[in-house]
């Protein structure tokens, strides 16, 4: 049986809408805070937004790495999601496999498997880990 789009995507808006309600703690306005609001305000007419963001690796989104994204080789490094849901897929620190941080991240449930099941909510997980992630490798980009 095919599954109803309309009533997923109906599920989905709704959860987003909860999700509102649900950030309990005040926005910081780092870059990650700017990208939830901007994302919160895109929600109203992109359903899709945080998929947008995910797929461009915008700074919630980040790979788990202290290297350039745009020269370092990311063929088992990864963002928080795909480091919770994949076994060969790392944190990585000065080009080594960081396998604590990596651990962490995969025991850290609030963070989701799969981009689609992200809502608005755990965007303020994803902040947190990122703001962890840049003092741990001294990211200041």
């Amino acid at each position: 049986m095919k599954p109803n789009n309309n009533k997923m995507k109906t599920k989905k808006k709704k959860q987003n809408e909860k999700s509102l309600f649900d950030l309990h703690k005040e926005i910081k306005m780092d870059k990650y805070g700017k990208e939830i609001e901007e994302i919160k305000k895109e929600l109203e007419t992109n359903e899709g937004v945080i998929r947008d963001h995910w797929e461009k690796t915008t700074p919630l989104f980040s790979f788990v790495t202290n290297f350039n994204q745009d020269t370092f080789s990311f063929m088992s490094c990864g963002c928080l999601t795909l480091i919770r849901r994949l076994d060969n897929v790392f944190a990585f620190c000065d080009g080594e496999k960081d396998l604590k941080l990596t651990a962490e991240i995969k025991a850290d449930e609030r963070i989701p498997k799969q981009v689609d099941k992200i809502i608005l909510s755990d965007l303020a997980v994803f902040a947190e880990w990122q703001r962890k992630i840049d003092k741990l490798y001294n990211r200041t980009d």
